[in-house]
């Protein structure tokens, strides 16, 4: 299976060097919260 994106601009910013390195950080861990009970 080959994918031609190469002469397609609308792809362009995923294929620099720039992007690679975004997409390898490592993520952030992160909780959310949807509430918190105040300790008395």
């Amino acid at each position: 299976m080959q994918t031609y994106i190469a002469n397609h601009d609308e792809y362009r910013p995923y294929l620099s060097t720039a992007y690679a390195k975004f997409i390898s950080q490592p993520s952030l861990n992160l909780d959310l919260l949807q509430s918190l009970a105040i300790a008395k």
